[in-house]
């Protein structure tokens, strides 16, 4: 199995990223409207190139439930295949929540979509580092792929 541990801010929308949003409800709809469809597509991109599943490392997990997320993903486009989400541990970074996931997994194959450097050296290895404002670019589209199939 191959999953892609994805960020929503900064890999799916940037700090620029600012649709007028005209929901009058706090809903999957208006949430959606904060991820760009041109970065969510590239997401999708490399899930449809390499068979990859998703595990949600982004904060927004702590928020919302895992089926609000897949709507929301899904009415930003994409009828992503989430299979699940990084613990939530107070207090520990990333790059932890994400080794303990893997631990439990006995996955091998992986890419983490993220805006924020890993510490660790494995998983920075395997890092598409996304710059916040511009998210995930085309060219890590490949960059991405390869990480999955190498």
């Amino acid at each position: 199995m191959k999953v892609i541990f994805l960020d929503f801010d900064g890999v799916l929308n940037t700090d620029d990223w600012d649709p007028v949003c005209n929901a009058d409800t706090f809903s999957a709809e208006w949430l959606a409207q904060h991820l760009n469809p041109r970065l969510v597509s590239r997401v999708a991109t490399v899930a449809d190139a390499t068979g990859a599943v998703v595990v949600l490392s982004t904060s927004w997990r702590t928020a919302f439930p895992l089926c609000d997320l897949e709507q929301i993903v899904s009415w930003a486009g994409w009828n992503a295949p989430i299979i699940g989400a990084t613990p939530q541990m107070n207090r520990q970074p990333r790059d932890y929540e994400i080794h303990v996931w893997l631990k439990r997994s006995g996955v091998t194959s992986y890419v983490i979509l993220d805006d924020d450097e890993m510490t660790d050296d494995e998983l920075r290895r395997r890092q598409v580092l996304c710059d916040s404002t511009r998210g995930l670019e085309e060219w890590q589209v490949d960059e991405a792929v390869e990480i999955l199939n190498g």
